[in-house]
C-alpha cells in the first residue's frame, strides 16, 4: 500500500503549511511508502513556495529518508510544443533531430502586432475558432502587463486558474516585458506585475496539447528570434548574430518596409 500526493501548484503554500507536511513525513516515512509529485516551476510568485518544497525534498533525499527522481522531459505537452518552449527560453537549446522547424510550425503559430488592440482582434478570432486564451494574472494596485489585454478577461483564463489544466488549443501573448540577454536566454524586465511573468508565460505555453498560438506585441526582437532561430532552424553560431541584428537599425528598417508592404497588400484585398 502506498499514498500519493500531487501538487498542481504552490499557490497558498507557505512555510507554516510545509511545517505540517514535514511533521507528517517525519512520523510516517519509515512505515508508509508515499509518492509526492510536483513541479517547482509552477510557483508563480514570491508568496509561493516552489523553491522551498524543492529544497525540502532534496534534503530528505540527502538524509536517506527518501529518493528523489526527476523527469527528463515534459509529459504534459506534445514533443513539438515543449521543444518550441524550451528553445524560446534558451535559444541554444536545439530540439531533437526528428523535430524539424516545419514540424514546429505545424503546432505553433506566431504573429507580430504593433499594438495590443491589433493583437486582441486576432486573439478574439482564435477564441471563436476554439482556442482557449490564457492571460497572465493582473495586479490590483500597480500597472501590469495584463492591463492592455483586460478586455479579454471575461473570455479568457489566467495563469493561476490554468495550473494543472490543459487544453487542445491555447492562445496567449508575449509583449515588450521580455528580452533576450547576450547568451540567448529569455529574461523579463523589472516591472510591477503581481507574479513572475516568465513563470506565468511558461505555464501558459505548456497548457497546449495540440496547437499553440502566440501574439507577439510590440517586441520585434522576440519575434525575430522566433522566426530566425526557432522556425528557421539556425544553429548556435547564428544566435548572437540574431541578437545583434535586433540592435541594427538598418536591418530593422528592412523588416519594417516588408511589414508595411504586406499590410498594404492585405488592406487592398479587404477593400
Amino acid at each position: 500500500m502506498y499514498l500519493h500526493k500531487k501538487f498542481d501548484s504552490f499557490y497558498g503554500y507557505d512555510d507554516s503549511t510545509l511545517n505540517v507536511l514535514r511533521k507528517w513525513i517525519e512520523l510516517n516515512y519509515k512505515s508508509k511508502l508515499t509518492i509526492f509529485c510536483y513541479d517547482s516551476q509552477q510557483a508563480l510568485g514570491p508568496k509561493d513556495c516552489g523553491n522551498l518544497i524543492d529544497s525540502m525534498f532534496e534534503g530528505y533525499s540527502k538524509d536517506k529518508k527518501g529518493e528523489r527522481f526527476e523527469l527528463k522531459e515534459s509529459i504534459r505537452s506534445n514533443p513539438e510544443i515543449i521543444a518550441f518552449v524550451n528553445r524560446l527560453y534558451d535559444l541554444s537549446n536545439s530540439p531533437k533531430k526528428n523535430i524539424t522547424p516545419d514540424l514546429l510550425k505545424k503546432h505553433v503559430e506566431v504573429k507580430f502586432f504593433e499594438t495590443a488592440n491589433q493583437a486582441i482582434a486576432w486573439m478574439k478570432y482564435k477564441i471563436n475558432t476554439g482556442y482557449t486564451c490564457i492571460l497572465p494574472t493582473g495586479g490590483k494596485y500597480k500597472p501590469a502587463s495584463w492591463d492592455k489585454f483586460s478586455e479579454l478577461s471575461s473570455i479568457a483564463a489566467n495563469s493561476h486558474g490554468m495550473l494543472g489544466e490543459e487544453s487542445n488549443k491555447i492562445i496567449t501573448y508575449i509583449d515588450e516585458s521580455y528580452y533576450y540577454d547576450n547568451n540567448g536566454k529569455l529574461c523579463v524586465k523589472n516591472g510591477t506585475n503581481y507574479y513572475y511573468l516568465d513563470n506565468e508565460l511558461y505555464v501558459n505555453l505548456t497548457r497546449a496539447r495540440d496547437n499553440l498560438a502566440i501574439a507577439v506585441v510590440e517586441n520585434f526582437d522576440i519575434y525575430l528570434a522566433i522566426i530566425d532561430v526557432i522556425f528557421n532552424g539556425n544553429g548556435n553560431n547564428d544566435i548572437n548574430n540574431t541578437i545583434s541584428k535586433c540592435n541594427d537599425i538598418n536591418y530593422l528598417n528592412k523588416w519594417e518596409e516588408l511589414i508595411n508592404k504586406r499590410k498594404k497588400v492585405i488592406s487592398n484585398k479587404n477593400n
